[in-house]
């Protein structure tokens, strides 16, 4: 962009190396001085004190817009699937959030940065291939940001003895799940082993129960991966009077679809739990005949936070019940594997056997 300075003004080459510095420290964008990472998962609000939207995901890099007292504001950038979202006209914005809770992404099909309720107000920006892309500045503690900035972290932190960690390539996790960073290592991959960077949270799923925690350089390896998480093989001892007999059905944990496919005999006819959203209820075909005909399945997507898709089958006697079911809710669906994919597509089929909380 050509900017012309009226008459009166001393043509910009003219003017001393200082003032050029001056005028482009003076008009450079908040968001430009400094990145930042959310060091924790963090609620985002309308405003500092006010209406909770949502959850920041941990390690999601942010830029800062303004400080007021204890709260920054920031922009939220990222996508969503259309079918969560509806127009509306209300507060300057144009469409808002239908699930109870849907994920908000850096990309389509990407990692999650944040967790949106229901209600929450964006602009839509553009749409690509069934996602939107939304916009709105919102406001989080300030406490809740770590620096990016080289300079600044390295003020900020002590000295240490990073030797050991030098020659690490994968072997090393360099963020916790859900985390990013600049410079890090390559994803890890099945089969490798890694180290915990930092402490870190052990869930039973991605985004699920917390089972407790992996101390910062504890060894582990690589089983599967999913997106921005890894699941993980820990050897360690506990001692046997502090036990007792689990009462378990069996149902695996922690399985993704894509294991399932790379892998369907060792995976059908075994009994999982996945959280499922649910979409429709829907009559089998000549198309899937991994279904009976004539039997009714539930269409849902998953397992989360995967995003495709996953046929279960259900008694008839469920049918109306699931028919009473609000579209986009998430079920924990304990079901038998009965197929890794169908004849047409990559969906598994499930034998229903019960529903969780």
């Amino acid at each position: 962009m050509v900017t012309y300075a009226p008459q009166s003004s001393p043509a910009l080459s003219r003017l001393p190396a200082c003032a050029l510095v001056l005028a482009f420290l003076m008009n450079a964008p908040v968001d430009a001085q400094e990145r930042f990472r959310v060091a924790n998962d963090v609620p985002f609000r309308k405003t500092g004190n006010g209406v909770t939207l949502g959850t920041m995901v941990r390690g999601t890099e942010i830029s800062v817009r303004r400080t007021e007292g204890a709260w920054v504001e920031i922009r939220l950038d990222g996508w969503m699937i259309n079918s969560s979202l509806a127009r509306t006209n209300r507060d300057g914005f144009d469409v808002n959030v239908v699930p109870r809770r849907e994920n908000l992404r850096i990309a389509p099909n990407g990692t999650t940065i944040a967790r949106v309720s229901t209600g929450a107000l964006f602009n839509r920006v553009e749409d690509r291939g069934g996602w939107t892309h939304l916009r709105r500045d919102v406001w989080i503690p300030r406490s809740a940001l770590a620096s990016l900035t080289p300079t600044t972290t390295a003020q900020r932190s002590p000295a240490r003895d990073t030797t050991r960690r030098s020659t690490a390539t994968r072997d090393t996790i360099r963020n916790p799940p859900g985390g990013v960073g600049a410079g890090i290592a390559p994803p890890s991959a099945p089969g490798d082993n890694i180290e915990a960077a930092t402490s870190t949270r052990l869930l039973a799923t991605p985004d699920g129960a917390v089972l407790g925690n992996l101390a910062s350089g504890t060894r582990a390896r690589v089983v599967s991966r999913s997106g921005n998480w890894v699941r993980v093989q820990v050897e360690a001892w506990v001692r046997d009077d502090e036990t007792r007999p689990t009462s378990d059905s069996g149902a695996m944990t922690g399985v993704s679809a894509a294991e399932v496919r790379a892998a369907p005999a060792r995976y059908l006819g075994k009994v999982v739990d996945w959280r499922l959203q649910f979409l429709a209820v829907q009559k089998a075909d000549e198309l899937r005949p991994e279904i009976p005909l004539g039997r009714y399945y539930l269409l849902t997507r998953g397992p989360l936070p995967e995003s495709g898709f996953v046929y279960v089958i259900i008694p008839q006697d469920q049918v109306e019940r699931f028919r009473a079911t609000t579209p986009l809710e998430e079920l924990l669906v304990r079901g038998t594997i009965k197929a890794a994919t169908t004849r047409y597509l990559p969906n598994p089929v499930l034998d229903l056997v019960a529903i969780g909380n």
